[in-house]
């Protein structure tokens, strides 16, 4: 139960330690092998360290790489000679032992695994990876303490690794101990997870405190919401929670469960008839689609949420209408109202939607009123910057993209706006205009460098030396994209 492949990606993460530490080593197949490796041409890779081992070459580095392509093509016996041929050569190597005893521990030679680990980590105590394959090994040797003070040792190496968390709160589970597996388990969710989804995965692990097993079923969901793929993560928890689970008689009748599963469908910002169905099966009392919006509102969902529901509608029926799949562009405009008329950003998709009826100018008109009601929201603004730009009049277009950015609250929220004034400016030849709008972007969004630097419009801008020498100062590539 703990998590499988010990010596998988996760688990031979000691590569990158080694960094591929060439060492002056000048030989031309192993010169040519790392070039290979580092390309991932891994077949042809194997090929070079192979001949370069062949005609003699016992280097450590060199026999390392080649046990983990062995490995990776699952070739075990193979792998294990490399490691133990580069332990004969560097004895007081922990990642060599830790090789070898992950591998052993692939073979089931357990007692031999153990021994191995133990040496990696008597080499480099704080070996967190070496503890934690240790704990895996003592746990399927029914060694349950040991594995469990394995694990925790891992830990102080590593406090915010995934997997140990992940492993520690499996074996509480296992030994029967629930609110300590519950524990861990939300510690390992909660690692590094984006700040805004915190109260949702909070309540959700709350809510199945006393069902470990459901959450174990979630958590590679959960972990996806740290980085950039938390849509689709959101997609797909809804699919499986409600697919597989709404009809559980606990959770259909909790109203919590219900709210939580609203919002993580709003989350997941995709509009197709599976998440519709989600929402239909929430709502189950409701008698048609577009009730659904007012069951979703019952659930006693925050202000943007409820925003978003009515986005989320909108556009479902609008898009779907555009593809003649059973939508309706009034049902789609009565929900963008709805969205505007809770003061959320819908303008500029509703703009689309009444274009199609009302004309550029008719619709114009009817935001130059909205503007007049809600005279602090920038989203009017800006939506009345962008109408005016597809009419063809670029002062006035300025005029509203600059109202709607001195009333943002946030540089992420005018990120857009500021773009599309900077190019405005450039074709109006307001350089000076440009060049402070640019120095902005350069400062607080420095990872828009690159796409600053290959546009043919703003490259006359990059004739002033300010402005270039703060494209330049610093690595085109952000760290967290290296």
């Amino acid at each position: 139960m703990e998590l499988k492949g010990i010596l998988a990606v996760l688990i031979f993460l000691f590569i990158l330690a080694i960094e591929f530490c060439f060492c002056g080593y000048e030989n031309p197949l192993v010169v040519k092998a790392d070039s290979l490796y580092l390309l991932g041409r891994y077949k042809q890779a194997h090929l070079y360290y192979k001949r370069a081992l062949d005609e003699g070459i016992k280097d450590y580095n060199v026999l390392v790489r080649e046990g983990l392509l062995l490995y990776s093509f699952g070739k075990i016996e193979e792998a294990l000679n490399c490691f133990e041929e580069a332990a004969r050569i560097a004895p007081d190597s922990a990642e060599t032992w830790y090789g070898l005893g992950s591998l052993y521990e692939e073979m089931g030679k357990r007692d031999t695994a153990l021994r191995c680990l133990k040496k990696a980590v008597t080499i480099q105590p704080d070996y967190h990876d070496a503890w934690n394959n240790l704990g895996v090994v003592y746990r399927r040797n029914g060694m349950e303490k040991k594995a469990l003070e394995a694990y925790r040792k891992a830990l102080f190496g590593s406090p915010s690794d995934t997997i140990t968390l992940y492993n520690i709160a499996t074996l509480f589970q296992d030994m029967g101990k629930t609110d300590s597996a519950w524990y861990y388990y939300r510690k390992s969710a909660m690692i590094n997870i984006k700040p805004r989804y915190i109260g949702f995965v909070d309540s959700l692990l709350l809510l199945l405190r006393k069902n470990t097993p459901l959450i174990e079923e979630i958590l590679p969901y959960l972990w996806a919401l740290k980085d950039k793929s938390s849509d689709s993560a959101f997609y797909k928890m809804v699919n499986h929670l409600i697919g597989n689970h709404i009809a559980d008689s606990t959770l259909k009748k909790d109203r919590v469960f219900k709210r939580l599963m609203a919002q993580a469908i709003l989350n997941s910002n995709i509009f197709d008839e599976r998440m519709i169905d989600c929402m239909s099966k929430l709502c189950e009392d409701s008698t048609s689609r577009v009730d659904i919006y007012h069951c979703l509102v019952g659930f006693g969902l925050n202000p943007d949420s409820i925003c978003e529901a009515a986005r989320f509608l909108a556009s479902y029926f609008f898009y779907r209408n555009q593809y003649l799949l059973r939508g309706s562009e009034e049902i789609a405009r009565e929900y963008y109202k709805k969205c505007i008329d809770l003061g959320c950003n819908c303008y500029k998709d509703f703009a689309a939607v009444l274009i199609r009826k009302e004309g550029l100018d008719g619709t114009i008109k009817i935001f130059a009123k909205y503007a007049e009601k809600a005279s602090d929201l920038p989203y009017i603004y800006s939506a009345l910057g962008y109408l005016y730009e597809a009419k063809g009049d670029t002062e006035m277009a300025i005029r509203y993209l600059e109202k709607a950015l001195d009333l943002y609250k946030t540089p992420d929220d005018s990120l857009t706006d500021t773009i599309e004034l900077l190019k405005l400016y450039v074709k109006t030849r307001r350089t000076d205009n440009a060049k402070g709008i640019l120095a902005w972007i350069l400062k607080n969004k420095p990872e828009l460098r690159r796409y600053i630097m290959f546009d043919p419009l703003l490259e006359p801008l990059l004739l002033d030396r300010n402005l270039l020498k703060m494209v330049l100062d610093e690595p085109i590539i952000p760290e967290d994209e290296r």
